[in-house]
């Protein structure tokens, strides 16, 4: 990467995949991204990266069919994604590996979460908790075909807290 370059990485949480099929959901997250990485395409001093980290199953994982799926819109687009780390499952794992990773590769990067309303408020939260304050986030919804349940979310938020107080482990 060329001296005073930023690099801005696009991160579509994941949202289910059955029988090698991405969710109309996580594809509506990707288009999304996508669509944002548009912005700062033109400006030639701009990295544009995107990143998946979610885990699955042996054969696959989410991140691979997530990132095959931006790769059929742009094939030149940069992607840092989880081939093989099967266990990586919920949103604070996924976005550890991909802040990780891309931190490894690239100099303070600015980070892109792309999710629905609902799920973007958890992962605000898991930002402000579980990073560090001089990482750099941004959120943007992607609106949702189906939203996530609520209950789902309550379930999260009890996790959540409870890996902060250290009463569970991520």
């Amino acid at each position: 990467m060329k001296k005073g370059m930023k690099t801005v990485v696009f991160v579509p949480l994941a949202h289910g995949y059955r029988h090698g099929t991405l969710s109309k959901d996580a594809m509506l997250r990707c288009d999304t991204a996508i669509a944002e990485a548009q912005k700062y395409i033109q400006d030639p001093q701009t990295n544009i990266v995107f990143g998946f980290g979610a885990g699955g199953t042996k054969e696959k994982t989410q991140a691979r069919y997530m990132e095959e799926y931006v790769l059929q819109v742009d094939t030149t687009l940069t992607t840092v994604a989880n081939h093989d780390e099967v266990s990586v499952f919920g949103t604070l794992e996924e976005l550890q590996w991909v802040v990780e990773k891309v931190q490894g590769m690239y100099e303070a990067p600015h980070f892109i979460i792309v999710s629905q309303a609902r799920h973007l408020r958890r992962a605000r939260i898991i930002c402000s908790w579980f990073f560090r304050k001089d990482i750099s986030f941004e959120f943007v919804d992607s609106g949702h075909v189906r939203e996530i349940q609520l209950r789902h979310e309550l379930r999260a938020y009890v996790r959540l807290i409870l890996v902060k107080i250290k009463l569970l482990m991520p």
